[in-house]
């Protein structure tokens, strides 16, 4: 049987165009927008079964991730079908200097050159707002 390749998706949002005025920036804030609330959900998750496990004398010790991701512009161009890992690192940096996303160097992995990246939800929010658009959030869609 031959291997069947599981299928991308790649949004363009209406808001994020607005506000980027760029594709390959609209589709790299979606995609952070969805992994940021993967990282918040997944802290709910531990912190609920860290409550749950301490109930029965256990001590989970897993760190939160507070919504930071680790992400490669590599593995971004592949997941987005948009641009070269060149060019997604060069439309990423131009959203960090926007404030859109935040950056920072990993705290677990020092030597490790992979970025940890988190998107600014009050300042997308307020630039949404200002432009006429509604914040929704990625569990609305």
């Amino acid at each position: 049987m031959d291997k069947i390749n599981k299928l991308k998706r790649a949004v363009i949002k209406e808001e994020y165009m607005a506000l980027t005025n760029d594709v390959t920036k609209a589709l790299i804030l979606d995609r952070f927008m969805i992994l940021t609330y993967e990282a918040l959900n997944l802290d709910k998750l531990i912190g609920n079964e860290t409550q749950r496990a301490a109930t029965i004398g256990i001590d989970i010790n897993m760190p939160l991730s507070y919504g930071w991701v680790y992400k490669k512009s590599e593995d971004l161009a592949n997941e987005l079908m948009a641009a070269s890992s060149k060019t997604i690192r060069n439309k990423l940096s131009e959203l960090i200097e926007s404030g859109y996303i935040y950056e920072r160097a990993s705290d677990a992995y020092r030597l490790e050159k992979t970025k940890m990246y988190k998107v600014n939800i009050d300042k997308l929010r307020k630039a949404l707002e200002e432009s006429g658009y509604t914040y929704e959030t990625v569990i609305n869609m």
